[in-house]
């Protein structure tokens, strides 16, 4: 007891709060006039489990049972000289808080009383807002991509973002009543499976169990209790199914094919054909008592469940935009009009001059041509990464002159496991294990090295949980938890690792100090941008340690605790865009005075 005093205090002094998932039952206990009976035994029995929690139901009448993993229970009560009453089916949800009433018959002990058709429970001990989204919805609402998380926009006051998606970065990118997006926390069996990202007071989701494994989840909006709230937004409580007595699984395959879609009404409009687009989710799920013939039994006492999921989409998508002609490559911009029908006069650099009025004027170059030898030899090599028009542009500018289109690919492979043992009816524990393998390749429009945007986005996250409880005393319970979760992605452009100095004809002294090397970011309105601005490596991790204490004394309950929490960002990033992007170089030379390179012993004199 003295061990799990100093830890919460000593974690409470840090100013830090703990988070769990489990629900508060409460049972009050009276006679049949409606007195309070001290001393009852009461006992809450997982019905899937058959796994058995007892108090003792003080002088008031209550019996506190707090951390119960939601799921379906039968609660009784009885005392000598008192018929036991039960009553079944009571369901405690994820973070739930429920009141129920248990009233005792005279008579003997060995008879028990069924309570059918009670009244609703009520949610006195909590005062948060939120919506639980149970089994039922998750599996019966209509769910694109099969991301259960959008049902959060069923609660009152969740909006999703703008950049909401499946993806790892974007799954909490929700807007909670008027709050930020991206600032929604998610709890994953009361251990938090979100990362800090690079920009402050955002989250992204290291791991997230498919449809089959999750139980439910619960969207808490505000008011919620002092162990939650370390977030700007939301929280999304999620609890992952747990295994039962009776040995169950699943098989399954969603398919998704563009041959059962209709067209878009715009792509009818411009007489394009509908693009591809194949989605298969296939898994399995498996759950039940641990058994090891021969060895072990773990019915009524340790439980295992977990599944894979895989998916793999493959897309067609289609990208228009404005590409130099080869005219305007070797510095032709005679036929070069702008959207008035008017052309574009190309002024010489180096002939800036003010006039009277102070106002700088430039010449324009004979003919509206760059000389080619005016033309620097860098940007000339870079700009022949650029495809050639391949459809009449629209307008006199000529614009959206480009037309490709590409395959994209998506690869999503997840799995998750829990075992849960009781040790006894004081004694719980669980542990959980998820690995999600996230892969995102991106089409290549231009067939070139200058393709913007990132091609390959590979995105690998692990999550972990561990939670022990322990009823100390009747009024004494410690709950302890380890959380871990960890995001690795490595964003890589199309150009990733070519030699910028024979590819591209940068200056050799500039490939050597570089340590990433890609084709640097260009765009020139009001051509399509070529070239991309940084490859990514960035690495994310949470260590989560957790402590509660609840003790209880008659009517009155106090819930206390801490929690540590240790955030691993690291975050690399190599940037590719030149300060300026000179495409015509002087016509003289101007030669400048070379500072002297300064040696050991000038520096030491200078000291």
């Amino acid at each position: 007891m003295r061990f799990h005093l100093v830890v919460a205090c000593l974690l409470f002094s840090a100013g830090l709060s703990a988070q769990t998932s489990a629900g508060l039952v409460v049972v009050n206990v009276q006679d049949p006039s409606g007195a309070a009976v001290s001393g009852a035994a009461v006992t809450i029995t997982d019905e899937t489990t058959s796994v058995v929690t007892r108090q003792i139901a003080g002088a008031d009448g209550l019996a506190r049972f707090v951390s119960v993993k939601p799921s379906v229970y039968t609660v009784a009560a009885g005392r000598d000289g008192f018929k036991k009453t039960a009553r079944q089916h009571v369901t405690v949800n994820v973070a739930d808080s429920v009141t129920l009433d248990l009233r005792l018959e005279l008579g003997a002990v060995t008879e028990t009383v069924e309570v059918t058709g009670a009244a609703p429970l009520l949610q006195t001990e909590r005062g948060e807002l939120g919506q639980v989204i149970g089994r039922q919805q998750i599996v019966d609402l209509p769910l694109n991509g099969r991301n259960a998380i959008s049902l959060a926009g069923l609660t009152s006051g969740v909006i999703p973002g703008p950049a909401f998606s499946d993806g790892p970065l974007n799954l909490a990118n929700l807007s909670v009543n008027g709050g930020r997006g991206g600032a929604t926390e998610i709890l994953q069996d009361g251990a938090p499976s979100t990362v800090p990202e690079n920009s402050p007071g955002t989250y992204a989701t290291a791991t997230l169990p498919s449809v089959e494994r999750m139980q439910e989840f619960k969207v808490q909006t505000n008011s919620f209790s002092a162990e939650f709230g370390r977030t700007t937004g939301g929280i999304i409580n999620i609890v992952v199914k747990s295994g039962t007595n009776q040995p169950h699984g699943s098989v399954y395959e969603y398919l998704r094919n563009s041959k059962l879609d209709a067209n878009d009404w715009f792509q009818n409009r411009a007489g394009r054909k509908l693009g591809t687009f194949q989605r298969n989710q296939y898994g399995f799920t498996f759950g039940g008592p641990v058994i090891i013939p021969g060895l072990y039994n773990g019915r009524n006492r340790t439980f295992v469940f977990g599944g894979f999921e895989g998916q793999r989409q493959r897309n067609q998508s289609t990208s228009t935009t404005t590409i130099p002609t080869a005219a305007e490559i070797s510095g032709d911009f005679t036929r070069t009009l702008n959207a008035a029908g008017q052309p574009v006069i190309i002024y010489d650099p180096q002939t800036t001059l003010r006039n009277a009025a102070g106002v700088a004027v430039r010449d324009a170059f004979p003919g509206n041509r760059i000389p080619a030898a005016r033309i620097d030899p860098v940007a000339a090599r870079l700009l022949t990464f650029y495809p050639q028009p391949n459809t009449a542009g629209t307008g006199p500018a000529n614009l959206n002159n480009f037309i490709a289109a590409g395959a994209g690919a998506t690869d999503d492979d997840n799995f998750d496991v829990r075992v849960d043992h009781s040790f006894a009816p004081t004694r719980n524990f669980y542990i959980r294990l998820s690995n999600r393998d996230y892969r995102q390749v991106n089409p290549n429009f231009y067939g070139t090295v200058g393709q913007p945007g990132a091609h390959i986005i590979p995105r690998p996250g692990q999550s972990a949980a561990v939670n022990y409880i322990q009823t100390i005393r009747p009024t004494l319970l410690s709950e302890t938890t380890y959380g871990f979760a960890r995001l690795f992605t490595n964003r890589q452009s199309h150009s990733f690792g070519i030699d910028i100095n024979k590819d591209l004809g940068l200056p050799a002294d500039l490939a050597a100090l570089a340590d990433k090397r890609g084709f640097p970011a260009l765009t020139l309105a009001p051509y399509g941008a070529i070239g991309e601005s940084f490859n990514a490596h960035f690495s994310l991790e949470s260590h989560t340690f957790q402590e509660n204490l609840t003790y209880m004394r008659g009517r009155q309950s106090i819930k206390f605790g801490g929690q540590l929490r240790i955030n691993r960002t690291n975050f690399s990033r190599a940037s590719f865009r030149p300060a300026c992007s000179p495409s015509i170089r002087p016509s003289r030379r101007v030669r400048t005075r070379r500072a002297p390179r300064r040696t050991a012993a000038m520096r030491w004199r200078r000291f």
